[in-house]
């Protein structure tokens, strides 16, 4: 399993790495069949429209304000909600509050190449899978 430096699954404080993360996405840790990312979005931007057919995701929002769009409906999120994803459903993340919005993803099975840390939203979608 690829996992960040040091730590093991037992000893990940993920709230905090997701705190202290300010790139749009990097991948923490991947296993065979899950694959854990800590993902920042800058204000008045979005994660970008997506449907993923092979993989379910988990998103946690750890903290800011959003709506979150699932097959053309949205609601309103903020720290604490945790959004299922089923693979195929068309989804979309937009940061509406002041800050930054930062949020956990899992992904099954996994998406992005181990370790992979991705800048900006145009970098992620410039080499990698749509968000």
């Amino acid at each position: 399993m690829d996992s960040i430096a040091g730590a093991n699954a037992n000893d990940i404080d993920i709230v905090e790495q997701a705190l202290e993360n300010d790139d749009f996405r990097q991948v923490l840790m991947t296993g065979p069949n899950l694959q854990l990312a800590a993902m920042t979005v800058p204000v008045g931007e979005s994660l970008g429209t997506a449907a993923r057919h092979g993989s379910d995701r988990v998103l946690f929002l750890v903290e800011g304000y959003a709506d979150v769009t699932l097959e053309g409906r949205t609601t309103a999120a903020d720290a604490g909600h945790l959004v299922f994803v089923p693979a195929g459903v068309e989804h979309d993340v937009v940061n509406t509050g002041d800050d930054p919005l930062r949020l956990v993803a899992l992904a099954a099975p996994p998406e992005h190449e181990p370790g992979i840390v991705h800048r900006t939203r145009g970098e992620a979608e410039a080499v990698d899978l749509p968000t």
